[in-house]
């Protein structure tokens, strides 16, 4: 078993399971590791007056952090519990491409901020699927 079949094996595993004890539903958001102050924080304070169980990622030694706590669920950027949120989140959206897999099962949104000029799609291609998403400021969109 190659190293992508198994991280797929694991994730499916995990989901599978995590979803059978841990069942509420997640939309996990993020910025930057170690900044809020994107479109994953508007849209955070946003669905705080939603029906959403919305969590914000990010480091715990950021400035931001408490100030996100302040607002809604945080948890800590890259801690184990993060990783399983996003194996068992409904929804994974960021502004950064942080931890965009490639996986199907769970919807996943790029939170595009601005209007880009430069070619995107080393970036993009790999974590394109049928459940990715993203949020851009043209018209046809």
């Amino acid at each position: 078993m190659n190293k992508d079949s198994l991280k797929i094996y694991l994730f499916k595993t995990i989901r599978t399971i995590g979803r059978v004890f841990y069942k509420k539903h997640v939309w996990l958001l993020s910025d930057r590791e170690s900044a809020a102050g994107d479109n994953g924080e508007a849209l955070f304070k946003y669905l705080q007056s939603k029906d959403v169980n919305s969590i914000f990622a990010i480091s715990k030694s950021s400035p931001d952090y408490k100030k996100m706590a302040q607002i809604g669920k945080v948890v800590e950027y890259d801690s184990l519990f993060y990783k399983f949120l996003l194996c068992v989140c409904d929804v994974h959206l960021s502004s950064q491409m942080i931890h965009m897999e490639t996986h199907r099962e769970t919807f996943q949104v790029f939170l595009q901020h601005g209007v880009t000029m430069d070619d995107m799609h080393s970036m993009i291609n790999p974590a394109s699927h049928e459940n990715f998403y993203i949020v851009v400021s043209g018209r046809q969109e």
